[in-house]
This record gives structure tokens, sequence and C-alpha cells, in this order.
């Protein structure tokens, strides 16, 4: 899918950006070691990601895509994922659509962390627009306000963005003014002939955004426990910080997620 797309840094391996970001990410963000970045499992993985996805317990990416990501967007992308892990939106999909909840964090995140991605570029926003937020870009991600989410307002919680998607998709799954009978696609998966969230809006596991896929969970492992534990860990690092709750992760903009 990322043979023809241009190259970036490409003096540099997929695994090496991979990790050189995830060195950034901890330095700029202590609390993402302990609660994220030593808990995960890093390897590529072009079988089961067409970009980078995480499942909390590890982290896993298509060296296709980051070999098209400069070094700077590899930061802002596990950055994006280490968000994503903090959020808890590993073990908060519950019976939604896989790819409505995964476009739908995104665009939560997305308005939340512009300012960890733009110090991941250096504060040149120039660069940071390019490579992640144009729509004519091949690795842009959802952000609200831009291309196909020009019409969403920003910095809304995941479910409010849900809910927008879902009144989107119906919208655009009517019938439009002189369209014929059979003039619906028929081939897509929601049933009915209606467009499917990822017809209408894109796959948000080949962009920047990657994938968030639930929690694994083990044998005998009960998953309500298991989002406990991942919760607590995540509270006992924070109130390791000396600084109010409204400072946490300043840096970045984690704080606010």
């Amino acid at each position: 899918a990322w043979g023809n797309a241009p190259k970036r840094d490409s003096h540099l391996s997929a695994s090496e950006k991979i990790n050189l970001a995830l060195s950034w990410v901890g330095r700029q963000e202590p609390i993402a070691i302990p609660t994220v970045l030593t808990r995960w499992t890093v390897r590529a993985a072009p079988d089961r990601t067409a970009s980078l996805s995480t499942n909390g317990r590890e982290l896993i990416y298509n060296h296709g895509f980051v070999d098209c990501l400069s070094l700077n967007g590899t930061k802002a992308i596990v950055l994006h994922a280490v968000g994503h892990v903090l959020s808890q939106h590993h073990h908060r999909r519950g019976n939604l659509d896989p790819v409505l909840w995964n476009i739908a964090t995104d665009l939560a995140l997305n308005c939340l962390l512009q300012r960890g991605y733009l110090a991941a570029f250096g504060n040149n926003f120039a660069d940071m627009f390019n490579e992640l937020i144009d729509p004519d870009t091949a690795t842009s991600g959802a952000f609200a306000g831009y291309g196909k989410f020009n019409k969403f307002p920003q910095n809304l919680s995941a479910g409010e963005y849900v809910n927008m998607l879902r009144d989107e998709a119906h919208r655009q799954s009517q019938p439009q003014p002189g369209d014929q009978v059979g003039d619906q696609d028929q081939g897509n998966t929601n049933g009915g002939g209606s467009p499917s969230y990822a017809d209408i809006f894109g796959d948000p596991t080949a962009t920047f955004g990657g994938g968030i896929e639930d929690c694994p969970v083990m044998d005998n492992e009960d998953p309500d426990e298991a989002r406990r534990s991942d919760e607590s860990i995540v509270t006992r690092a924070a109130q390791l910080n000396p600084q109010d709750a409204s400072d946490k992760y300043s840096k970045l903009g984690l704080g606010h997620i």
C-alpha cells in the first residue's frame, strides 16, 4: 500500500525511527514510561496493521508506513498511540463499531495533542500540517475542521464525535433527490446497501492515528479487572507528579485527555 508513497528521512530504518520516537516520548512525558512504554512489546507486524496500532499491551507497526513518515512524524504517531492507552481507549469501545470508535477517538486525541505534535516537529507548524493534517497527504489522519471532517468542531470528547459520525453516516446513507432505485451501493458492509464508516470516512488504520485495538484478554482474566488494573497504574503514576493535576503532562497536553 505504501510502495509508491514518498519516503521521508530515508537514512533511518523504520525500527530506528520507532526506537528514537519511543525515547523522545519518554523524555518529554516521563509518566508514559511506567504506564505504557515499559509495558509495550514493540514489533513490526505488516500482516496486522497498515500503519501503527496498539492494544495497550503491544505497539505494532507497518515498516512501509513508517518509511513514509519523517522522524518527527513518527514521534507524533507514537505520542498518539500513548494517548490512546492513557485514555483507556483499548478498554472503552464496548459494543461500538470498531471503525467508528477508532475515528472518534482519533478526532478527540488529535485535538488534544496538537501541542505535542507541534513539539515533535520542533514548533514548525507548516511541516506538521503538511505531514499529519493536509488531506492531500497520504499519511494524514482524522483532524476536526479538515478534509472529510471539515464541519466537525474541535475539542469534543470521543463520545460526542461518535454521535456526530453516526449522524453524518446516516445523512450520507439517505437517498438524494434524483436518485433512482438501484443507485445505492450494494457492496458495502453495513447491510441493506448502506455505506460503512470506512466507506464514508476512510480507513483510520491506514493513516496517521493508526489503529486502536481492544485489549487482549488472557485465559481466565476478567476484562473489567484488567481495565481497573490499567487505570490504577496510570493513577499511581500521576500521583507521583508533585504538580497540580491541571498542570500534569503539560509539555504535550496529555493532562487534558
